[in-house]
């Protein structure tokens, strides 16, 4: 994980990370009705648990979609986890100016 500019432009390298939330959204179409109902439980958890940790580090998104949330590593071997991305929207909390949005989004 690095960050820097180059060229006068910011950048940030992360680790690779697998397909988000709305493709798995996608995949839990074919499952049962409890099943899928038990693994929405648990994402919502992990994303509530993601926003919070976020908003006390100071940091609104301002940008939360599906697929804006991916799976990725997690803190063991073996392990995947839900990894926010796509910060472009993102402002100090609290005190961060108004996001434009579009009807529908978060």
């Amino acid at each position: 994980i690095e960050v820097g500019t180059h060229e006068g432009k910011p950048y940030t390298v992360t680790r690779l990370l697998g397909s988000s939330l709305g493709a798995l959204f996608e995949r839990l179409v074919g499952c049962d009705k409890v099943g899928r109902w038990s693994a929405l439980e648990v994402l919502g958890r992990i994303v509530l648990r993601r926003l919070k940790d976020l908003h006390n580090g100071g940091v609104v998104h301002g940008d939360i979609s599906p697929y804006n949330i991916l799976l990725g590593p997690g803190p063991r071997q073996g392990l995947s986890t839900l990894h926010l991305v796509d910060f472009g929207c993102a402002r100090p909390w609290p005190g961060g100016g108004p996001v434009p949005g579009e009807v529908g989004s978060m």
